[in-house]
């Protein structure tokens, strides 16, 4: 077939009959073969885009027939074969023509540039995404630092206000032993035998347990009528009030206690 194609593909005649140089079956040209070929291919049978020995250019096929005809109708009529179709398949598609191939090659290269543009578009959409999440984690990564620094210094707060406290503590405790110390002498001195002080506390509080301690419940005019109970008691308790009814008295209802203390023959 190839011999056949390079040869004698557009004449009717066979190989032995043919006088013609031959041709690339490539792109049909009588001056190299294929071996040697730098060109694009074109078919001499039906001058289609594709070399001449190819089996789907119907041009070549139906040649093919015609040249065996007699042999096709021979084995038709024996039995051999039921259909030329067993032997030489016509092709099921017809060859591009330049225009349609050029066409189909542009609907490829669109087809491809949509599916690409869509693919960046698609990745675009992601990126853009995780470049928002990214931002969001950075921003909430910050305010955990933020409150973390905080939270440190506020620890740093509380041991300082920690460490005050326990000066403070100190003193306190230094205090209160300087207090008791204090006390102690106190009571030492209070407790010496024929201490004059020992003798008026004693005193003071046999006087006071000897007398009924009362108390005046009525306003500061009641002390002029009971004058003698600050003068007779070693402590008196006076208390003052406002009547909440009252009507013609101004300000708000009110109240006060006091306490009047004898200490040897003055009062306090």
């Amino acid at each position: 077939m190839q011999e056949f194609a390079r040869n004698v593909a557009a004449y009717p005649y066979g190989v032995k009959e043919c006088k013609s140089c031959e041709k690339c079956i490539r792109c049909g040209d009588d001056n190299h073969l294929l071996p040697s070929c730098k060109y694009q291919p074109r078919c001499i049978n039906c001058k289609g885009n594709h070399q001449s020995n190819n089996n789907l250019c119907c041009a070549l096929v139906n040649k093919t027939i015609q040249l065996n005809k007699y042999t096709l109708d021979l084995m038709l009529k024996e039995g051999i074969i039921k259909s030329i179709d067993e032997i030489i398949r016509p092709p099921v598609i017809t060859p591009f023509s330049g225009n349609e191939l050029i066409e189909c090659d542009d609907r490829f290269k669109n087809l491809i540039n949509s599916l690409i543009d869509t693919k960046l578009r698609d990745q675009n959409i992601r990126l853009e995404t995780l470049e928002q999440i990214k931002n969001q984690h950075s921003k909430e990564f910050a305010e955990v630092k933020t409150d973390l620094n905080l939270m440190k210094n506020e620890i740093v707060e509380v041991k300082s206000d920690v460490r005050q406290t326990r000066i403070d503590v100190s003193k306190l405790t230094t205090s209160t032993n300087n207090i008791e110390n204090s006390i102690t002498a106190i009571l030492a001195i209070l407790e010496k035998p024929g201490s004059r002080s020992i003798q008026l506390i004693n005193s003071n509080h046999h006087t006071t347990l000897s007398k009924k301690l009362k108390i005046a419940t009525i306003n500061v005019g009641g002390i002029n009528n009971n004058i003698d109970l600050i003068i007779t008691h070693n402590i008196v308790c006076i208390q003052e009030t406002w009547a909440t009814t009252r009507i013609h008295k101004t300000g708000r209802a009110s109240g006060g206690l006091a306490f009047v203390v004898r200490i040897q023959d003055s009062a306090v």
